[in-house]
């Protein structure tokens, strides 16, 4: 999943079902799971992101600015001008991919199924 959907996404709604999702996704590798992949890492994970994207967004109200205006759009044109947006701002699309790449590498590592992702972030 691209940062774009990723921020689309996180400016669209807040992310109030990550617990709930998160026991529903992970529920099922739960006795299996890696030292580092059990649920409270993910949601730790989660919750680091979250808070590195307010950061963000408070540190650039022009950003802000644009993922507030998107709020109420339909989820196709979200994702539409998220990722126009994204197109003509490279150095924005690395610096929030800097701020999720910890939740990259967790996911990768732990074997996290895109459909399973959690509340956007994960």
């Amino acid at each position: 999943m691209s940062t774009a959907v990723f921020v689309a996404r996180t400016a669209a709604a807040a992310v109030i079902s990550a617990g709930v999702a998160l026991v529903v996704g992970a529920g099922t590798a739960a006795a299996d799971a890696d030292p580092g992949c059990w649920a409270s890492d993910i949601t730790a994970a989660e919750a680091q992101a979250a808070a590195g994207m307010t950061a963000y967004l408070v540190t650039h109200p022009e950003v802000n600015e644009f993922f507030s205006s998107l709020q109420g759009l339909p989820s196709m044109e979200i994702a539409r001008q998220t990722i126009a947006y994204l197109t003509a701002n490279p150095q924005i699309q690395n610096e929030l991919d800097g701020v999720r790449a910890p939740v990259f590498e967790l996911r990768d590592r732990c074997g996290v199924p895109y459909d399973q992702i959690i509340g956007g972030v994960l």
